[in-house]
């Protein structure tokens, strides 16, 4: 419902907003109902017949609206947008009883809300003691559109017009126009019903209406009440009568015009991967017998049976066999209802402990019969039919399987079955024609020992208990060995003996090689010997027989495949046929002129159809399974195609389809999901009632995000690369591109030291996707002023290259210190800076102090370096502020100032107080005494040197409430 939500507000992307919000409802006194109707027969016993009219109606009044017009051609510049457009099309007034009795009668009987509050407090509409939908409205003199809400108020003039509606009591009430239902007169007086028209005048509303028809099923809140029992509550899924035969009649739920294609968006390798599951399904696992029928389904096949819909029409559209629906409805006619009688239980004749004794037998001896727990029942003086066991133990979730044979295909398995098919999935029938299939069988005098039974529970099929062990030898059976290949069948051997190395030799000596021998003179081509991998073919002696003479074998043989090999299916046919010769079987020589005679029946064209469907088997094996690889999967499939990567494969050969934007594409080509592959192939008569529309992704999803709002851009991209060199060209993809033309403009005419701030700013507040490939790229420009420094002191001592080597270092140690200071990055957190273990620059600070003193100390360092004189071009006033500030830094720190040893220095703007806080800053640095200096502002921490703002060095949050706390931590270095 969500996907089809946002396919309608795609039509009003492409074509703005809808005009009218139109809300039909059925009504049940329609004349084509009530005259279909039997006696004390009432619309609701008739749901079937409410959905038919009411969907032909639907129909027509569809056509009156998109082919009569009745409400004219509406096109994009003459939209309902005035109140005169909207007064012309809906009213909410009654209508002159004289002049229009037809459409009064039709509102009165209709269109009137309620009546409720007041004068009736259990109306369905009432929450809260007043009504949901706000009736009765005020008067109004003329429409007018909310400007917030988007919801006109349509004109209610206090006309005295007024409509009689009888209460529950019997008490008459006048209602006027205040308590009319928009409607559309025309509408409501040709179909005589409820159809309200509402106007849709802003997004808000449009996001209502499509919400309100794709709202999904409606739910109830059902209470289930039962004595001496808690209330138990569930949310379920409500289908009335009515919505129920529409569903079975299969009548539209919703319709869009025109039609959205859904086009796909994913990354580069990223479509989602489809498995189809195909499974067979035998005739007892899909029919639905009359006991497996539901009262939904009974009451399916009795409406549609009184719609007149013959029993062949029926089973189609409920998909119940043709002999269940017959045998539903002949018994209904003879019990006159559709209720199924109820049968006696027959397990309950079994108590709890009787069961758990069936259990314990069970456990013991799995391949017990039921006729064998009835007599251990009778052993206890229980006395039960078989079919009462059977019950009994199927509400245990115990049943009757046949016991397996051999282990589940391990994940070894699998992988290596998978391998296989994937390396012969491409060969042709002629190459399988090459192949000689072989294997060995047993068969037994006597009859067909068939596969023994065991009781167990679902899901326990491969429990050791459960397993029946095969055996290659027994008292009473022989061994036969068979080949053929897809020309016919070969020799049929009877083993007289265990089979082992030697025996399965000198089968092939005596009857396989020189009956090989002769084909391939025969047929022209070599042929290669199939087995699977018992000892007896793979042992030391048998392969070194077949190498002796030559015999091609197959390629290694998955284990546990015998489902790969066509013999298997020869000889499931070949002990069907013997099977039926059962009575004839009294000894091992008649079981050999039995066999001998059925091999000779078997015609070449069941071999030749044997091979012919190799390449399916390989197919079926190669489909995907949870435990399998899927790796290998994929590299064997073929990736189909999507919409997005059908375009740009389109956009290589067409060149009308590189001038259209991919949201736009469906309407001038279709979407063939029938070719293979899937593809876009132009539309034959042009543009087509069908729009195109983008899957939306979350913006959380960036790169796929980014890459549907390129696809709203970019014009005739070819792949993924092209979508990205669109994306740098627009300037959007992310790359360092504008930093470094940023850079290169800012190296022409400032100097290292500005260029350095700017590269600190870059990395701080910019977040470039390479930082440390940007350095390399300016560093001779970020380093120019410390390769001077460095060379005016050591030019005689170091060659050029350990000098710019030793520059670089310097500019990474300045780098990583002024991250440090004022935006509290490390730079060696950033890929690719190393920082210099040792820093070489004068008046080094010592890594090891902690952070907050270094920065002092690097401040002592700088102001040491600068001339005396800036402190000295003082004004009077700033002498004297100077002159006390600075004899009470150098007085005796422990002897008290008569005045305190706090200054407040107050003056209007610029008297030259930042000048002075300078000048005293510079003084105490000079000395080598840490001086702080912090301000309430950015702007005033940057006017002084080394300076910072209160948040900063003392952790105040930004936002202070009483509550807040500094962010220092207790016992930290600061």
């Amino acid at each position: 419902m969500a996907q089809n939500y946002h396919d309608a507000m795609n039509i009003v992307r492409r074509f703005g907003k809808p005009d009218l919000f139109i809300k039909f409802t059925c009504n049940p006194k329609w004349p084509e109902i009530t005259r279909e109707l039997l006696n004390n027969q009432l619309a609701s016993d008739r749901p079937d017949l409410c959905a038919r009219i009411f969907n032909l109606k639907l129909k027509e009044l569809l056509d009156d609206i998109t082919k009569k017009h009745i409400f004219g051609r509406v096109v994009a510049f003459h939209k309902l947008s005035t109140p005169e457009d909207y007064d012309r099309v809906i009213s909410a007034e009654l209508p002159d009883q004289n002049l229009y009795p037809l459409a009064y009668e039709t509102v009165v009987k209709h269109m009137l809300h309620g009546p409720c509050g007041l004068l009736n407090q259990s109306a369905v509409c009432m929450d809260h003691f007043e009504c949901a939908k706000q009736f009765p409205k005020g008067f109004h003199s003329e429409t007018t559109v909310d400007a917030t809400g988007g919801y006109p108020k349509y004109k209610k003039r206090n006309d005295r017009r007024l409509a009689q509606r009888r209460l529950k009591n019997g008490q008459m009430l006048n209602m006027d126009n205040r308590w009319v239902v928009p409607y559309n007169p025309f509408l409501c007086a040709k179909y005589d019903a409820h159809i309200n028209v509402e106007a849709c005048a802003s997004i808000n509303a449009i996001k209502y209406v499509f919400k309100y028809v794709y709202k999904g099923h409606d739910r109830a809140a059902v209470t289930l009440e039962e004595q001496n029992e808690i209330k138990l509550y569930l949310d379920a899924r409500y289908v009335s009568a009515p919505e129920a035969c529409w569903r079975l009649f299969s009548f539209k739920i919703h319709k869009e015009y025109p039609a959205s294609q859904r086009l796909q968006v994913h990354l580069e390798n990223e479509q989602q991967v489809y498995m189809i599951m195909t499974t067979k399904f035998t005739k007892s696992d899909t029919a639905v017998t009359y006991n497996k029928l539901s009262e939904f389904n009974m009451g399916g096949i009795f409406f549609l049976q009184k719609a007149g819909k013959s029993i062949l029409e029926i089973s189609r559209l409920t998909e119940i066999p043709e002999s269940t629906v017959r045998s539903f409805l002949k018994r209904y006619e003879e019990r006159g209802n559709i209720e199924r009688p109820s049968r006696p239980d027959n397990a309950s004749k079994l108590n709890s402990r009787a069961i758990h004794y069936l259990k314990k037998i069970i456990e013991r001896d799995p391949l017990c019969t039921y006729n064998d727990l009835k007599l251990a029942l009778e052993d206890c003086q229980i006395y039960v039919c078989r079919k009462t066991v059977i019950n009994a133990l199927k509400k245990e979730n115990y049943f009757s399987f046949v016991a397996a044979h051999k282990p589940y295909l391990s994940l070894a398995h699998r992988k290596e079955r998978l391998k296989w098919a994937k390396n012969h999935v491409t060969w042709t029938d002629d190459q399988w024609r090459s192949v000689i299939w072989s294997d060995e069988s047993k068969f037994t005098a006597g009859g067909h020992a068939g596969r023994p039974r065991v009781i167990r529970k679902k899901g326990t099929r491969y429990d050791a208990a459960n397993i029946v062990q095969t055996t290659k030898w027994g008292v009473g059976s022989i061994m036969v060995w068979g080949c053929f290949w897809g020309g016919g069948f070969g020799p049929l051997v009877f083993l007289e003996k265990n089979v082992n190395q030697e025996a399965y030799v000198n089968c092939l000596s005596k009857n396989y090689l020189s009956w090989v021998q002769e084909l391939s003179e025969e047929q022209q081509r070599t042929f290669v010997l199939q087995e699977d991998n018992a000892s007896c073919h793979k042992g030391s002696y048998a392969v070194w027989w077949k190498r002796r003479w030559e015999l091609k074998e197959f390629e290694t043989w998955p284990a546990q495949s015998p489902d790969l090999n066509p013999i298997e299916n020869v000889w499931a046919l070949f002990k069907t046929k013997v099977g039926k010769r059962r009575s004839e079987v009294k000894s091992i020589k008649i079981l050999k002129d039995v066999l001998k005679e059925e091999w000779e029946l078997l015609s070449v064209d069941y071999a030749d159809t044997l091979v012919k469907g190799m390449k399916q088997r390989w197919i079926l094996v190669t489909v995907f399974d949870e435990t399998d690889n899927l790796d290998q999967v994929l590299d064997n499939a073929t990736m189909q195609e999507t919409t997005l990567t059908a375009w740009f494969k389109i956009n290589q050969v067409n060149e009308f389809s590189r001038t259209i934007l991919y949201p736009n594409f469906p309407e001038h080509f279709t979407w063939k999901l029938s070719d293979k592959p899937r593809k876009w192939v132009p539309r034959q008569r042009g543009f087509a009632d069908t729009i195109g529309r983008v899957f939306t992704v979350s913006p959380r999803k960036t790169e796929k995000y980014h890459l549907r709002l390129l696809l709203y851009h970019v014009r005739g991209a070819t792949s993924f690369t092209d979508l990205r060199k669109a994306a740098m060209a627009l300037g959007v993809l992310e790359h360092d591109n504008q930093w470094r033309l940023c850079l290169e403009e800012a190296a022409a005419f400032q100097n290292a030291s500005s260029l350095r701030d700017l590269f600190c700013v870059i990395i701080a507040f910019c977040f470039p996707s390479n930082p440390f490939q940007l350095f390399e790229q300016f560093k001779q420009h970020l380093s120019e002023d410390l390769l001077y420094r460095l060379r005016s002191n050591l030019e005689l001592q170091n060659s050029v290259a350990n000098i710019e080597l030793l520059a670089f270092d310097h500019c990474l140690l300045e780098l990583h210190d002024q991250l440090l200071e004022h935006y509290n990055l490390d730079l060696s957190d950033y890929v690719g800076f190393v920082i210099p273990s040792v820093d070489t620059r004068v008046n080094a600070i010592d890594p090891s102090i902690p952070r907050v003193l270094r920065e002092h100390q690097r401040l002592i360092a700088e102001a040491q370096a600068r001339p005396v004189d800036a402190q000295l071009n003082f004004n009077p006033d700033q002498q004297v502020v100077y002159n006390t500030i600075a004899t009470m830094v150098d007085s005796d720190n422990s002897l008290p100032l008569p005045n305190g040893k706090v200054f407040f220095v107050d003056g209007p703007g610029g008297t030259g107080k930042t000048f002075l806080f300078n000048a005293l800053l510079n003084k105490v640095r000079r000395e080598g005494k840490i001086a702080v200096a912090v301000a309430s502002s950015g702007t005033a921490s940057l006017l002084l040197e080394g300076g910072r703002t209160s948040h900063s060095v003392f952790k105040i949050p930004l936002n202070v409430d009483p509550d807040s706390m500094c962010n220092i931590k207790p016992n930290s270095r600061m």
